[in-house]
């Protein structure tokens, strides 16, 4: 089913109320936290909000799109994002936005997931410009595998059947 590459969000913080009750509703792991503020200087930005504090230092001339088909394009410019509502059903939410403009930052420390001890180094720390992001659909994804022509309902896994 084409590129079957993901990630797996373990927590999001936004300073908006709307968009993290209507990601909690859909299980997503988004939380408000109205304390974010980016502090520092231009070339050393610090994130600050409710328990935490990333510090780093930020790499290139200012922000800009990332690369096609680069990880971090991969990363950031997402058309779906999916969740599971209370009761089981599975939901896809399409959202349409500009190009995010990012500049990498190399943290000073990484930030510490619980349970998660085997990461000791951000993958990819990045720097954005503030971006509107509208939400174009939510589906259930039973209907959207329906739509895209996969008789199975989602939820269920289909088995390849064999050749011949």
């Amino acid at each position: 089913m084409g590129d079957a590459r993901g990630i797996v969000l373990l927590g999001t913080r936004v300073d908006r109320a709307l968009p993290a009750a209507a990601a909690r509703v859909l299980g997503m792991p988004y939380r408000v936290d109205r304390s974010l503020a980016l502090a520092g200087s231009p070339d050393r930005p610090v994130l600050a909000g409710d328990g935490l504090r990333l510090a780093g230092h930020a790499r290139g001339p200012g922000a800009a799109a990332p690369a096609p088909g680069s990880l971090g394009e991969f990363l950031l410019d997402r058309a779906w994002v999916f969740g599971r509502a209370p009761g089981g059903l599975s939901y896809g939410v399409r959202v349409e936005h500009a190009p995010w403009r990012v500049r990498p930052v190399h943290l000073a420390r990484s930030p510490e997931v619980a349970g998660w001890d085997e990461f000791r180094v951000a993958a990819l720390a990045q720097e954005a410009e503030d971006l509107e992001v509208e939400l174009v659909e939510v589906t259930r994804l039973d209907s959207l595998a329906r739509a895209r022509g996969f008789p199975e309902a989602a939820g269920r896994r289909s088995r390849p059947q064999p050749a011949g």
